[in-house]
C-alpha cells in the first residue's frame, strides 16, 4: 500500500475528495473480478456499473494498443528492412490485424488523431487525404460528442466524400448560392442543420445505389 504523506485534516479531506475516493472506488470494484495474463473472471455478484466501467477501460486500452502496434510497425518497416518481417513471426496477432494497424497508423498521423474517437473511426477516414481527415475527424468529434452521430453516419459521410470527383471538390460544399469549406459547415448549419444535411446525403446515396443495382 502506498504511504500517505503527512497532511492536516483539511488537506486529507481535500485529497480524499479528489484522489482518495477514486482509489477506494477502484479497490471496491477490483473485488468483483480477477485479471490474469490470459483473461479476466467476474464474480456473479458483479454490479452492472462495475462491469460497464471495466469494459469501457478495456475498450480504451485496446484502442491504445492498436495505435502502439501500428506506430511500432511503421517505424520498424522504415528502419529495419528485412529484420522487420522476421520480427512479425513472434506476433500472436493475425496478419490482417497487423496490416490494418500499420495502415491506419501510417495514414493517420498522431497529430490528427482524436482522443475522444475510437480507433475504428480513424480507420474509416484513413483513405482520405490529410486535410480531409482533419476536417472529418473534427466534425465527427463534435457530432459524436452530442450523440448526433454513430459510426454508420461517419461511414456514410466518408462514402459520400469519396464519390465526389476530385480532392478539391471534396473540401467544398454548396449551401444556397455560396461555396464554403467543409470546415465551415458546422459553424454555418449547427448540429441540427448538419444532421439534416447528413440525412439528405444518405438518402441521395441510397437512391443512387438502388439505381445502380
Amino acid at each position: 500500500m502506498t504511504a500517505l504523506p503527512h497532511m492536516t485534516g483539511d488537506e486529507l479531506a481535500t485529497w480524499f475528495a479528489t484522489e482518495g475516493q477514486a482509489i477506494v472506488v477502484q479497490a471496491q470494484a477490483e473485488a468483483y473480478y480477477t485479471e490474469t495474463e490470459t483473461g479476466v473472471a467476474f464474480e456473479d455478484t458483479t454490479p452492472y456499473d462495475v462491469w460497464q466501467r471495466y469494459l469501457t477501460r478495456a475498450f480504451s486500452e485496446y484502442d491504445g494498443l492498436r495505435w502502439r502496434v501500428g506506430d511500432a510497425l511503421v517505424f520498424g518497416e522504415r528502419k529495419y528492412g528485412e529484420m522487420y518481417a522476421q520480427a512479425l513471426d513472434d506476433s500472436t496477432l493475425s496478419y490482417s490485424s497487423l496490416t490494418s494497424a500499420r495502415y491506419v497508423a501510417a495514414r493517420v498521423e498522431s497529430c490528427r488523431r482524436r482522443q475522444n474517437l475510437p480507433w475504428s473511426w480513424h480507420a474509416d477516414v484513413a483513405a482520405l487525404s490529410p486535410a480531409e481527415q482533419v476536417r472529418v475527424l473534427a466534425l465527427a468529434s463534435e457530432m459524436r460528442g452530442s450523440k448526433a452521430w454513430d459510426r454508420d453516419d461517419l461511414r456514410a459521410y466518408v462514402r459520400t466524400l469519396r464519390q465526389l470527383p476530385d480532392p478539391p471538390a471534396r473540401l467544398t460544399l454548396v449551401i444556397g448560392d455560396a461555396q464554403v469549406m467543409a470546415a465551415e459547415m458546422f459553424d454555418r448549419l449547427g448540429i441540427e442543420g448538419c444532421i439534416a444535411l447528413m440525412n439528405a446525403l444518405k438518402g441521395m446515396l441510397a437512391d443512387r445505389m438502388k439505381a445502380a443495382a
